[in-house]
This record gives structure tokens, C-alpha cells and sequence, in this order.
């Protein structure tokens, strides 16, 4: 199914701001700026072939950059960190999904289990071509417009890390709890169901790379 995604869409994947006030419903763009520097540990980690390296460095700047500004921002639970597994909310599904990534970038950023974190959040719509991720299992308020997430977590990507900190407190008490009530239920019933992170970053690096 993978093959099928374009995850970065100028023109889409950004959730509409007209939800209904309660728990979440609203869309909430960082702002942020891509980090040169974390671009470039994070390419040394992922990018062990010449490909990934070339379409790393020459396809995904504009891709990061777009949706560490535009990306909705959800909150996410560090579930363990051997394995680095964490828990990411999206209320376009009212679900949560787990998704690893490499351990260095726990110990880079000396994070611990329970930690909380912000994601920017970019989505494929759906289309007569596509179908629901496997590794999503929609809620009861989940929406029908999109079938993909593509998560980009802001501290490992993005400049100013006060003001990521700052977007820790976009969320409220209820909403946190919310969260981790979904997380403990999701690792009991689904242990296995987890995702590499950088899936989407992968993707992308190498579709760039096929074109070219």
C-alpha cells in the first residue's frame, strides 16, 4: 500500500479547523523551522545506501519544512525506549498508533518512558485507489477523509526547542489523559502493531530518488 502514498501535498493533507468545541477538535500548525543540524543526524542515522543518502538530501528539505510549518499537531506518549516505541494521537482517526524509532535518538534527547511529545501531523486523503492503513484502528468519532498519517516529531526535526516545549501545553489535562487511556488500552490489545517512524520519510526519500 505504501508505494501508492504521496505524502506531502501543497494543496492538502491539512486538516479543516471547523470541528465542534470539546476534546481536541482544532487544527494547530506549529509554525516551526526545519533544524540543519538534526536534518543531518537524523540522515546519518536512516540513510545507509547511496539512494536514501542522494534522495535524503535532495528531495525531502522542502517535504520537512512544509510540515514542521503546516502539520497539525498532535500529542504523543513515550510508550519505552528499548524499544523507542511512542504513542501518537490523531483525532482524525480518535485513535492512537505506536511507531518506533531508533534508540540514539532517545538517548540523544535523554528521553525517558511517560514522557510526553508533539508531532506534526500530515495526512493522505482517502480515494477510490487507497485503503486505511493497517496500522490505524479508527475510534468511534475517527472522520472518513483520510486513510495514512505521516508523523514528524518536533523535537527531532525542528528549530527553537523552548517553543516546542511551549506546544506541550496546546493540550489540556483532559486531553493528556485521554491519550494515555487510549495508549494503555491500544499496547494490551494490539503489542504488535507498530510502525517505523520515519515510514513516510523513507518513502518519500525514495520516491523523490526514483524519479530524478
Amino acid at each position: 500500500m505504501e508505494d501508492n502514498i504521496n505524502t506531502v501535498n501543497e494543496t492538502d493533507q491539512f486538516p479543516q479547523d471547523d470541528s465542534e468545541p470539546g476534546l481536541f477538535g482544532r487544527y494547530d500548525p506549529a509554525g516551526l523551522k526545519l533544524s540543519g543540524k538534526k536534518y543531518r543526524i537524523i540522515r546519518k542515522i536512516i540513510c545507509t545506501e547511496f539512494r536514501e543518502w542522494f534522495g535524503y538530501t535532495f528531495g525531502m528539505r522542502r517535504i520537512l519544512s512544509h510540515a514542521l510549518k503546516r502539520g497539525d499537531t498532535m500529542p504523543a506518549i513515550v510508550v519505552s525506549t528499548e524499544p523507542f516505541i511512542i504513542s501518537l494521537y490523531s483525532e482524525d482517526f480518535d485513535a492512537v498508533m505506536l511507531f518506533r524509532y531508533p534508540i540514539a535518538l532517545a538517548e540523544r534527547y535523554s528521553i525517558s518512558p511517560g514522557d510526553r511529545l508533539t508531532v506534526s501531523c500530515c495526512y493522505v486523503w482517502r480515494t477510490s485507489h487507497n485503503e486505511l492503513s493497517e496500522y490505524i484502528i479508527p475510534g468511534p468519532k475517527a472522520g472518513n477523509m483520510f486513510v495514512d498519517i505521516a508523523p514528524y516529531v518536533q523535537l527531532f526535526w525542528a528549530k527553537d526547542e523552548k517553543k516546542i516545549r511551549t506546544m506541550l501545553y496546546h493540550f489540556s489535562a483532559e486531553e493528556w489523559k485521554y491519550v494515555e487511556e487510549l495508549t494503555s488500552r491500544f499496547t494490551s490489545e494490539h503489542p504488535g502493531l507498530v510502525r517505523d517512524g520515519f515510514w513516510s520519510v523513507r518513502h518519500d526519500m525514495m520516491r523523490w530518488f526514483s524519479i530524478i
